[in-house]
């Protein structure tokens, strides 16, 4: 059963659709539009594919999401570290640009989106969340400095494909410098320039001229296709794309994509299979983030298993129509938010923009200098490049930061799938190695409350000396099971003169098997020197399951305690 949706489907709001609504999601979705033409063609680009796949990515899927999603604001379509791994994961299987390189790239966003479909419709999308922040951010800085590598020959006219880890990038581009065609570098930066201004500068200046916010900011959000445009004229004008001139996007097939399966053997099928998956993770990890992000400003609830569905389905659909893997995109998911989208409508004017575009204006882009997409993607990503965020990590936690390292250092050394694989591993056993290493701490109660602290770091608290109140934090379970009962061990050899252990579970969640057997031993061998266990704060899904063990039996119901202050009244001599 696909999941319950946070906000109810669009069908049933169509009757509460109102005049306010309509215009509010016509404008957003013109705006979201217009920013998304330049971003489709430039994305294409940079997955190794003709410009006609990033904008029918931009059609059939944004309107698959406004059906089935949870958020508002989001938008999907091409985003620039999707179709980096794209490139990264078909560049070794066929030379960019072929009809068999652009088959595998419909093959991989059918896989990608089937996973995801999957994950959403078994209501596993909590599984996602096993790749950490410190991970992502440095996955997200590795990719973002790779795809500014890649655009490198693009921006400088030079001659030659961009592939392989970010140091032989720089060298090759460092022995084709000389080969630079000016032309293509004036377009770069005049373009450049044009972008930069446009996000930091352009809006203040057309306001303190007179214009409304919202013209000045329309136009500011505007630059990317005025710039298409305009440079796209230039070379038709001067005859700039000649023979060893001025490389142009070419001719766009003019027309909606024709739905097909792509004839695909089963054996790539399954060598697509592990990097699909890991497209898969990083595509929707960016849009629940992004979603998540915008629908808090709204306090508007977002449906993770919902959201798997939703861009799982827009990832099919992308591979039965000619289209490119997808996911949301924060830029444009940012400018439909500000722009005043009130309804995923907003995404259905868009996908009719571009449509209109694909039917209508696709020959006038034919023109367009392949080095005015490389500024716009270079523009783009330039946002991702976020030091502060390893600085934050660095701060609070320097194993945190180490997986950030690996993964922004894999990345660039041996690829994206690569570099987030070992992120992704090293997470994860820093996660094993902190709850096979669990807070075992001694705790006191503070004069005339109930409350307990840690010993060794307040003073002045009360203990008994025939009591051992020790506080486990964390699940008990068979990699860290040992290390508890050593821990305790310990702590009673160094207190001779305690009758009575009272373990604190007030932060165990589970206890395994191989938990309850140590536990079980513990009380035997303490028992032998005199020492008699108890144990308090249980959580009520902890007792449930030790009810089906032979636990409780041994302890009893006089030594399981609902509260560590029960337990110190039960025992603390004199009574208190």
């Amino acid at each position: 059963m696909i999941p319950r949706p946070a906000s109810r489907p669009l069908a049933t709001r169509a009757r509460a659709y109102g005049r306010e609504a309509f215009i509010a999601d016509l404008i957003a979705g013109a705006v979201t539009g217009v920013l998304l033409v330049p971003q489709a063609l430039a994305y294409a680009l940079l997955a190794g594919l003709p410009p006609k796949v990033g904008l029918y990515a931009a059609l059939l899927p944004a309107l698959v999401y406004a059906l089935l999603g949870s958020s508002r604001a989001l938008s999907v379509g091409p985003v620039a570290v999707v179709s980096l791994m794209t490139a990264s994961i078909l560049g070794p299987m066929a030379a960019a640009g072929s009809p068999e390189y652009a088959t595998l790239a419909l093959g991989l966003a059918l896989l990608a989106g089937a996973m995801m479909l999957l994950l959403g419709l078994f209501r596993l999308g909590v599984l996602v969340n096993f790749l950490s922040y410190p991970v992502l951010s440095g996955f997200t800085m590795g990719a973002a400095l790779l795809i500014l590598l890649s655009q490198l020959p693009t921006l400088f006219g030079l001659r030659y494909s961009a592939s392989g880890s970010a140091v032989q990038q720089l060298l090759r581009f460092a022995r084709e410098i000389g080969q630079v065609d000016l032309v293509a570098l004036a377009f770069s930066a005049v373009s450049v320039a044009a972008l930069l201004l446009a996000q930091r500068r352009l809006p203040r200046w057309l306001m303190a001229a007179g214009l409304p916010d919202g013209v000045a900011t329309g136009i500011a959000r505007a630059m990317p296709l005025l710039l298409v445009a305009a440079t796209s004229l230039v070379v038709a004008l001067f005859h700039l794309d000649g023979p060893g001139g001025l490389p142009i996007v070419g001719k766009i097939h003019q027309g909606l994509p024709t739905p097909g399966w792509p004839a695909i053997s089963m054996a790539t099928w399954s060598t697509l299979l592990a990097p699909a998956a890991l497209l898969a993770l990083v595509g929707y990890l960016e849009s629940i983030s992004i979603a998540q992000v915008l629908a808090r400003k709204r306090r508007e609830p977002i449906d993770a298993n919902r959201e798997l569905v939703a861009v799982g389905l827009a990832n099919l659909l992308a591979g039965l129509s000619q289209a490119m893997p997808v996911a949301g995109s924060l830029t444009r998911s940012v400018v439909n938010d500000a722009a005043g989208a009130r309804t995923r409508m907003a995404g259905v004017w868009t996908a009719l923009l571009v449509a209109l575009i694909v039917l209508l204006l696709a020959p006038l882009l034919a023109d367009l200098p392949r080095t005015v997409l490389a500024a716009i993607i270079i523009v783009a990503v330039q946002r991702l490049v976020d030091i502060e965020a390893f600085v934050r990590v660095w701060r609070y936690d320097r194993a945190d930061a180490g997986a950030w390292i690996v993964t922004a250092v894999g990345v660039l050394a041996a690829g994206v799938e690569t570099g987030l694989v070992a992120g992704l591993v090293l997470s994860l056993l820093q996660y094993i190695w902190r709850t096979a290493n669990p807070h075992v701490v001694e705790v006191g109660r503070v004069p005339y409350t109930e409350l307990y602290l840690e010993v060794d770091r307040h003073h002045e608290l009360e203990t008994w000396p025939q009591l051992l109140l020790l506080r486990i934090d964390e699940s008990l379970f068979f990699g860290n099971a040992a290390l508890v009962a050593d821990t305790v061990a310990r702590q009673l050899a160094e207190r001779p003169e305690v009758t009575d252990l009272i373990l604190i579970c007030s932060a165990v969640n589970a206890i395994d098997a191989s938990a309850i057997e140590m536990l079980e031993e513990l009380i035997d061998s303490v028992e032998k020197s005199g020492v008699t266990t108890h144990l308090a704060n249980l959580k009520g899904p902890v007792m449930d399951r030790l009810a089906r063990s032979q636990l409780l039996d041994k302890l009893g119901p006089q030594r399981l305690h609902v509260s560590t202050e029960a337990a110190i009244v039960s025992l603390a001599s004199p009574p208190i």
